[in-house]
């Protein structure tokens, strides 16, 4: 009987299989971190699809309620917007002015859609960065500085509500956890009775007023 004798691999063929995994790692690695992140946007889409229907429950409830015009009315402890548009606001701001700062819109959305997707954080606003989640800025854009600080300190969901008269009610949801060149978005102005949603590119600049003007 011949034995023979295993020397194993030649340096050859592992300068083979080192250019083959490096190969591999340029085409699939890079899809499996988009997957990644296109998994974190479904999530944050069905959660704001939620909130949408949740919203759309409670109005349809107010009106045959005969609850429009009514400050006072609520449903379950949600309360109407403070014009009684039959649009809610969080339940902690019953005796304020509506939505009018980023705790508020984050409070409204934890209370309809019952949610983690903000991970629990308490979020406030800044003028000039995103290290508490949101900003107040009535004006300019929301830019990757925004984002990045947030994403720092944790926060999965950028929020904007512009701190002035004429955009009370005014929520700006952008997930920012995951894909940014198709994040998922959601628009609520609970003073107006609008609301909107989808995917939005996050690389890029996004312009306050021209997002807000999309939905007027």
């Amino acid at each position: 009987m011949t034995i023979r004798k295993h020397n194993g691999f030649t340096l050859v063929e592992l300068v083979v299989v080192i250019v083959i995994l490096g190969i591999l790692s340029v085409f699939a690695a890079p899809r499996f971190i988009n997957l990644s992140g296109e998994a974190g946007n479904e999530s944050a889409a069905a959660v704001f699809a939620d909130f949408g229907s949740a919203i759309d429950i409670f109005h349809a409830v107010c009106l045959a309620r005969d609850g429009a015009g009514d400050t006072s009315f609520n449903a379950n402890g949600i309360y109407t917007d403070n014009n009684g548009s039959c649009y809610p606001k969080p339940n902690f701001s019953r005796s304020k002015t509506g939505i009018h700062n980023v705790t508020a819109c984050s409070h409204t959305i934890n209370d309809l859609a019952n949610t983690d997707l903000l991970g629990g954080l308490t979020y406030s606003a800044r003028w000039s960065d995103g290290n508490e989640g949101g900003t107040n800025n009535s004006s300019g854009s929301l830019t990757s500085n925004f984002i990045q600080d947030a994403l720092n300190n944790s926060y999965p969901v950028f929020i904007h509500q512009p701190m002035n008269a004429a955009n009370m009610g005014v929520c700006h949801f952008y997930f920012i956890d995951g894909d940014l060149s198709n994040a998922p978005y959601f628009y609520l102005d609970s003073f107006l009775g609008l609301k909107a949603s989808g995917r939005i590119d996050l690389t890029q600049p996004v312009d306050w007023d021209t997002e807000r003007a999309k939905y007027m």
